[in-house]
């Protein structure tokens, strides 16, 4: 077990360096880039950073629904500075540091089975999954491929809702409920797709103007299908990676998304800043409430 967690903390302290220099040296043979970089319209930094904001607030929805799912409620308090250690574990820690956080959590907190925990956050990420795809699939392929496409991803969330109802084994009225809060799930994961999108857009439309929104569709499939390496934090060097490597499937191009990635990676570390820091005084303010 020490051993494995050595060789993942070495790939991960190995890739970020090769991340470093590789981009060092694509900027400093491109220094036009540097300039183009420099002239990013503050109105544009500020935008991304509210939506990362906004994107948040998706995230607490999502985790007030995976915690309704498991037949339990929390309060928003809490529900704020779990999910601002999450993000901050996820940033600064390979692999799925925030989710298994906040199963431990849940766990203690709430007295929700591991078990049970893992399997609503199973049916998140396989919602996950194939609206990654389907994006993909509609940013890159003809409109008619995507209809059908569409239609498959439909069929397979009906199948997923029903496996789901049969899985937990519970009465009528109890599955309905569960179908319903399945539902809510998958609708806030189409959100919180959807916003990333719009966040993409800006930063890449921002360096290179000849960029589309169907590119960028594809590109924000490929993107969060790359956060299943988790082999760096926040999977840095992984998700420019992916990017590189299918510009065919997007075609944006590696300009582009150099620096798209330094915009979003320096908003993200200042929005990572701000939530986590909120979350510590929120908890601590809370915590010192409680004991008074």
């Amino acid at each position: 077990m020490k051993q494995t967690k050595l060789v993942r903390f070495l790939i991960a302290v190995t890739a970020i360096i090769i991340t470093f220099f590789v981009v060092k040296r694509y900027l400093t043979e491109h220094p036009s880039l540097v300039h183009q970089l420099s002239t990013v319209s503050i109105f544009v930094l500020v935008s991304v950073f509210l939506l990362y904001l906004v994107m948040f607030s998706i995230i607490l929805q999502l985790f007030s629904v995976t915690i309704m799912l498991c037949k339990k409620t929390t309060k928003f308090t809490e529900n704020f500075y779990i999910n601002g250690y999450s993000i901050g574990l996820n940033f600064i820690l390979p692999g799925q540091a925030g989710p298994l956080f906040r199963s431990g959590y849940a766990k203690r907190k709430y007295g929700i089975a591991f078990k049970t925990f893992l399997s609503v956050t199973l049916l998140y990420y396989l919602f996950y999954t194939l609206i990654s795809i389907s994006f993909i699939a509609i940013g890159s392929r003809p409109w008619w491929q995507s209809i059908l496409f569409v239609l498959l991803i439909g069929g397979s969330l009906l199948f997923l809702t029903k496996w789901y109802g049969k899985k937990k084994s519970l009465d009528v009225e109890k599955i309905a409920l569960q179908k319903k809060m399945a539902s809510t799930l998958f609708l806030l994961t189409a959100a919180q797709f959807s916003l990333q999108t719009i966040i993409y857009f800006i930063e890449l439309k921002a360096v290179d103007h000849l960029v589309v929104f169907h590119q960028v569709i594809a590109y924000t499939g490929i993107a969060n299908i790359s956060l299943f390496v988790g082999l760096t934090p926040a999977g840095i060097g992984i998700r420019e990676t992916f990017l590189v490597l299918s510009e065919k499937i997007h075609q944006i191009p590696t300009s582009a998304i150099v620096l798209a990635n330094l915009i979003d990676r320096s908003i993200y570390i200042l929005f990572i800043i701000t939530i986590v820091s909120t979350s510590f005084g929120l908890h601590q303010f809370f915590k010192n409430k409680e004991k008074a």
